[in-house]
């Protein structure tokens, strides 16, 4: 009997130590549905950003830098001041370049003055040549005739080759002048291009 009450008590003990725990419970909790959904990764470090493109920024002229308004790394568009360049020099430039197409203009007057002034000497000369010939052709006939000595004669043709000759100075220095009124042109030309480029690069 003493037996079998043994027998009993370990099988009991067996079978309560082989019952399943009841699970915890958990309280106060919110269950939700598992799903997929995006998760935002963020991670800080440093370094450095390189652009695929590089573009090569330089003036059109030299000088100092006056002032820069953009950093490494600012947003900029085509048009943007980056640079302003010291335009002492630049003005200074472009006044040497005003007084020399003033210079230029008024050298031009000059040789216009110069021409009108060789014109009036031209006409004057051929002029005085004309009544110099006349003269001479009149006192060849009179001196064939027999009316004039020679030595008369001789007098009044070396008038009119002075004369002739007078001419010929007045015709070559108009000449002269017209390429010198030439030249003045092209000075001119050249002092307002370089005027012209100095405005454009003061502007830029």
């Amino acid at each position: 009997l003493a037996c079998g009450l043994l027998l009993a008590l370990g099988c009991r003990g067996e079978r309560e130590a082989e019952a399943p725990k009841a699970a915890p419970v958990a309280r106060g909790e919110r269950v939700e549905a598992a799903a997929p959904t995006l998760v935002r990764d963020t991670v800080e470090a440093v370094g450095t950003v390189r652009s695929k493109t590089q573009t090569i920024i330089a003036s059109k002229v030299q000088g100092y830098v006056h002032e820069v308004r953009v950093r490494e790394g600012t947003l900029v568009e085509a048009g943007n001041l980056l640079i302003t360049v010291e335009d002492r020099e630049f003005r200074a430039q472009a006044e040497r370049d005003q007084a020399g197409v003033r210079e230029a203009e008024s050298g031009l007057v000059e040789v216009q003055r110069m021409l009108d002034e060789a014109h009036a000497a031209l006409r004057s000369a051929e002029a005085d040549h004309e009544y110099a010939a006349a003269t001479a052709a009149r006192y060849r006939q009179l001196m064939d005739r027999g009316l004039i000595a020679a030595q008369d004669h001789e007098q009044t043709e070396a008038r009119r080759k002075s004369t002739a000759a007078a001419a010929e100075q007045g015709r070559a220095r108009i000449l002269s002048l017209r390429a010198r009124e030439e030249q003045m042109r092209q000075r001119i030309a050249h002092a307002q291009a370089q005027l012209r480029t100095s405005e454009v690069t003061l502007s830029d």
